[in-house]
């Protein structure tokens, strides 16, 4: 059993609200007409696009703004997710505490790139609901995660 949610998140032709993680690997009749997409992350600095596309990798993001949306597409989900999940549990999460630590991928080396990253997790409603409550902080690489 996979333990880790995978990084994917899929667009249905017609529009509506994307699929995201495990979701995207169903079989249904919803996955034929929806466009997956994954390992959109990495694609956040320009040199990493520049050099997958002289590597000639396929179904990437044409731009940084392409990838930063499909990040922030993707931690919507999530968030979305979290709330829910929480409120199930414990009730109204408004008021409560809530602390999220995001990761970094290892190759990331640009500052610009962490506060396009910062943007994304603001952008996505993490900090939205309660400022003074809610928080999210980059603290670890993936590695040291």
């Amino acid at each position: 059993m996979e333990t880790k949610v995978p990084t994917k998140i899929a667009y249905p032709r017609e529009g509506g609200e994307p699929l995201w993680g495990f979701d995207c690997d169903s079989d249904d009749e919803y996955h034929e007409t929806a466009k997956v997409r994954e390992h959109f992350k990495i694609y956040l600095e320009q040199d990493a696009l520049d050099a997958a596309y002289s590597r000639g990798v396929r179904d990437m993001p044409e731009t940084v703004d392409e990838a930063m949306r499909l990040i922030t597409d993707y931690l919507r989900q999530i968030h979305q997710h979290v709330k829910f999940s929480l409120e199930s549990a414990t009730g109204e999460w408004k008021d409560k505490r809530v602390e999220f630590v995001f990761s970094l991928p290892t190759t990331w080396v640009s500052l610009d790139t962490t506060n396009k990253f910062n943007d994304a997790i603001r952008a996505a409603g993490f900090t939205a609901e309660n400022p003074e409550k809610h928080t999210a902080k980059l603290e670890l690489t993936e590695a040291e995660a």
